[in-house]
């Protein structure tokens, strides 16, 4: 069953299209981890380490900077 959705080819982050809980192993849109805390409906989860300054990229376009 699809937990995440990667909205565009270039986003560095995918959305939850579920609640997610922890300890839940996750192996969707490339990403394969055991999360460590739930992960609430409509939320982000980053596809890769991002460093601090980076920008966030959903919908292949910048929402965000991560904090430094």
């Amino acid at each position: 069953m699809k937990q995440v959705l990667l909205l565009g080819p270039a986003d560095n982050v995918v959305v939850a299209i579920a609640d997610l809980r922890a300890g839940q192993q996750l192996d969707d849109a490339g990403l394969s981890v055991r999360l460590p805390e739930p992960v609430p409906l409509g939320h982000k989860l980053a596809r890769l380490p991002i460093a601090a300054g980076t920008r966030i990229v959903k919908i292949s376009s910048a929402a965000a900077h991560e904090a430094p």
